[in-house]
């Protein structure tokens, strides 16, 4: 009797355990592992928010007498360094420019392009430059001509330094079923040197919606410059009046229409005219 009474405490003892673990853990870890990955993801984002724009390309000397149309047909990109010293004419290889102006496959001319610190190698020396004009067909994706600008130390250089928005997910405003845009594309700058900025990150994970529509503006902006003073906004900015993202309800704010006259920048040829956009040599033009 007194076996079958230890037996049965055991066995009990046993269900008992076994219904108390009875955990599909397979779920819990599910559920855990969130905390762990949402920690890793922030300092995976934290350790890599400086983008690095600087890019490394091999040129060689524009020779004397040679048409630019003969360079193109060589597979090269004829070119002029200009500014804070003599103008130098090079030839830099399609290939090497190619991945840089068109980043994206169905996009056009990438805004981070002119931006870029390039570091250009000829004959044994380094100059440093930035682009100030291209000529290139957006349809075709073909650059036909570039104009870079030195960049020289204790020297001021402007650049137009592309925006971008994280934090969408999280916004509050965008939860709501608002919508969310940036309204400039790009933020003027003023450089100091070589110090180049990536593009900037406009966090608008605390943007809430007002009547008749919300912004960032510019003032809002001054914790995404360096902290040493090298690069600052350019003065043709008013910091407290200039909007950089718009949150508003689609169809309650009325668009402008663009003036008659208005010609989309993109769609501009080598020779200020417009681009047909149908097939060339084959359907008939617009």
């Amino acid at each position: 009797m007194f076996f079958n009474k230890l037996v049965s405490r055991k066995t009990s003892y046993f269900l008992y355990d076994t219904k108390r673990y009875n955990l599909n853990y397979k779920l819990h870890l599910k559920y855990k592992q969130w905390d762990y990955l949402k920690r890793e993801m922030i300092n995976y984002f934290n350790n890599n928010r400086k983008v690095n724009t600087d890019v490394d390309i091999e040129a060689k000397c524009w020779e004397k007498f040679k048409k630019k149309e003969l360079i193109q047909a060589n597979g090269y990109i004829p070119a002029i360094i200009w500014k804070y010293g003599i103008e130098e004419r090079i030839c830099i290889p399609h290939k090497l420019i190619d991945e840089y102006a068109f980043e994206e496959e169905d996009g056009h001319l990438s805004l981070l392009f002119s931006a870029r610190l390039f570091r250009v190698h000829i004959h044994g020396k380094v100059v440093n430059c930035v682009v100030s004009h291209v000529e290139a067909d957006p349809i075709e994706k073909h650059i036909y001509f570039l104009k870079f600008a030195r960049v020289v130390e204790n020297q001021i250089t402007e650049i137009n330094v592309p925006c971008s928005i994280i934090g969408l997910i999280g916004c509050p405003a965008y939860i709501n079923g608002y919508h969310v845009q940036l309204a400039m594309n790009s933020i003027k700058c003023k450089v100091l040197g070589s110090n180049i900025p990536g593009p900037f990150q406009i966090d608008v994970s605390k943007l809430t919606y007002k009547e008749p529509y919300n912004s960032i503006k510019l003032k809002d902006l001054l914790y995404l410059l360096p902290d040493d003073g090298n690069v600052i906004f350019s003065e043709e900015y008013n910091l407290d009046e200039t909007e950089i993202v718009w949150t508003y309800e689609p169809g309650k704010i009325m668009e402008t229409p663009l003036p008659d006259d208005y010609v989309d920048p993109n769609f501009v040829n080598k020779r200020g005219k417009r681009i047909q956009l149908t097939y060339k040599d084959y359907w008939p033009k617009q």
